[in-house]
């Protein structure tokens, strides 16, 4: 009976499985079963598998000292009829054991490589997003823009250019007082392109765009009501009264009359 054969034959009339002998010697399975196969090549090194022999043969309740002497004996058998190739099995066990040392070790070595590459992916992914949110928002600016009326979009472009919004030639003055006698004449002076809409006793008479350095004159019996997307460039004269500008910005339903600017 073989020493593989010998072993196999103890543990089982032990009823142990090869997990509860590997928990009782710490001998790995893998070796546990290649001794019970008689795969001694499995372990190049002798000494390591002669310990192994000593204390699974000694936990199963054989004699270690003839379980060795038959492996010796073997051993000697062995060594004459077929030196070349137990070298070479003692090699391939060699470089496997080497091959997964190197496997290790990169794996070891890779594994923060990988951490890095997927940190650079993510910060590279997340500035494409930002690019990608920014062109998105731009068109959508642009859309708005596109369904907006002609005033809003008027008064966007202003607010955008630096120094766009000008100041009035001066405030609206005090105390203006027009006789009824005499007809509402309006004049107004652009310093940038303004969109206006005026109605003149409640009837729609412009709604256009004054170019810049634009002058127009209006006349009304009783008022005047004025919508524009840029106060600040333009200048009110109303019969011969300077009254500056009606704010900044976009104003809504100034009405003008007798007494002039009335917000």
């Amino acid at each position: 009976m073989t020493i593989g054969s010998q072993l196999k034959k103890a543990r089982e009339k032990k009823q142990v499985s090869i997990s509860e002998a590997y928990q009782h010697t710490r001998i790995l399975p893998e070796i546990l079963s290649a001794l019970e196969e008689d795969n001694f090549t499995r372990i190049s090194n002798p000494i390591y598998l002669k310990s192994f022999l000593r204390k699974y043969s000694f936990y199963l309740g054989l004699d270690p000292e003839n379980i060795l002497k038959e492996y010796n004996s073997l051993k000697a058998k062995e060594t004459l009829n077929t030196p070349e190739s137990i070298a070479a099995d003692e090699k391939s066990f060699t470089r496997k054991i080497d091959i997964e040392k190197i496997a290790k070790a990169l794996k070891l070595i890779f594994k923060p490589i990988l951490i890095v590459l997927l940190l650079i992916l993510l910060v590279k992914t997340t500035g494409w997003a930002k690019h990608k949110f920014l062109s998105w928002r731009s068109a959508r600016v642009k859309q708005v823009e596109q369904a907006m009326p002609a005033k809003i979009i008027e008064q966007k472009k202003i607010e955008r250019v630096p120094g766009s919004l000008k100041k009035p030639v001066r405030g609206p003055q005090k105390n203006v007082l027009i006789p009824q006698n005499e007809k509402l004449i309006l004049l107004i002076k652009t310093t940038d392109d303004v969109w206006i809409e005026l109605r003149m006793d409640g009837n729609i008479i412009f709604k256009n765009v004054l170019k810049e350095s634009s002058e127009e004159e209006w006349q009304a019996d009783e008022n005047f009501e004025l919508w524009t997307g840029n106060a600040a460039a333009m200048n009110i004269t109303l019969n011969g009264h300077n009254l500056g500008s009606p704010g900044v910005g976009v104003k809504k339903g100034i009405i003008i009359n007798r007494q002039g600017i009335q917000k």
